[in-house]
């Protein structure tokens, strides 16, 4: 078993490359796992066409195992969107000829529920919006090919009611564990992306972090050297003017220091803000006369392109 499972993720990961984006890659994985059912699907069809004596339909499915493979080497020797293009087209084909060969009653229109939903999955996104709408002319098209050719009879052989039942029965039971397995393997598929992006958002969480930690620890080494020269300053305008650039770099420290110690990366509350730099400047220039601040300020939260200015404003 696990061997099987090994051997399956092995040709589902086949013309994965590292130049595609994540979501190509998903895409590449869908073919082939398409390609794999496909492929399934061939071989048991062809024992049970067999084991009922239709001939015919035996062939079909016989070509079509032959062509199946062929997904597999577009997606690994060419690009994605030529084996897409290729299932996608060779399906609709397909479920033409056995729709005219078996006629409607025999019930393989039901094919097109899982070739709608294959559709939608490989297609579905707004790079792929006019691939999308290329695959739904051609199907609509395959439609209107098998209702003209139902309607003049072309193409179809003779089957008996025990025949017609029995294969309704096959499309029926193919079509559902089609849809199922494909489906699953999706939902599969979909997870393991919700699991990469998860840890790609989490890697780009510690990266922001860091980054904020060590602006704020650099800003806070310039303070210091501020603090140094302020003491060797000679004059009371040079000292003034160290203390404000000390202030003002400050405000900007104290976002990054607030937004790191909040983990929220990119709002600052303003409020609390505002407190802690007006405290830190009456502290600085010593509050003689013990000055009481109010602050009106609803709390609300600012990106940190507004949080700068108004850090300087409050500031001066």
């Amino acid at each position: 078993m696990n061997r099987l499972s090994t051997l399956f993720e092995k040709v589902q990961s086949l013309g994965v490359r590292d130049t595609y984006l994540p979501w190509e890659n998903h895409l590449v994985r869908k073919v082939n796992t398409m390609s794999i059912i496909g492929i399934t699907n061939t071989i048991f069809s062809i024992l049970l066409f067999f084991l009922i004596d239709i001939p015919q339909v035996v062939l079909a499915f016989v070509v079509s195992f032959i062509i199946c493979p062929i997904i597999l080497l577009l997606n690994t020797r060419f690009h994605y969107l030529w084996a897409t293009y290729f299932i996608i087209a060779f399906s609709y084909l397909f479920q033409v000829y056995i729709c005219l060969l078996l006629t409607v009653q025999s019930g393989t229109y039901l094919h097109y529920f899982p070739l709608i939903i294959t559709a939608i999955q490989l297609f579905g996104r707004k790079e792929l919006i006019k691939h999308f709408v290329i695959s739904s002319l051609i199907g609509i098209f395959s439609v209107v090919f098998i209702a003209y050719g139902s309607y003049y009879h072309i193409g179809e052989i003779e089957l008996s009611s025990f025949q017609l039942v029995v294969i309704f029965g096959i499309n029926l039971f193919i079509s559902i564990l089609t849809t199922i397995g494909f489906s699953l393997t999706i939902a599969k598929e979909n997870l393991e992306k919700e699991n990469d992006l998860n840890k790609l958002i989490k890697d780009k969480e510690l990266l922001l972090a860091e980054l904020f930690h060590r602006v704020k620890n650099n800003l806070n080494v310039v303070i210091s050297l501020i603090n140094l020269k302020e003491h060797e300053a000679l004059s009371e305008e040079a000292k003034t003017v160290l203390i404000e650039t000390r202030n003002r770099i400050y405000s900007i420290a104290l976002i990054h220091e607030r937004i790191f110690n909040n983990k929220r990366e990119f709002e600052l509350e303003l409020k609390p803000y505002f407190e802690e730099l007006i405290e830190h400047n009456l502290a600085i220039f010593g509050n003689q006369k013990k000055t009481v601040f109010n602050i009106d300020c609803a709390a609300i939260q600012i990106d940190l392109n507004k949080a700068f200015p108004c850090g300087m404003i409050v500031n001066e």
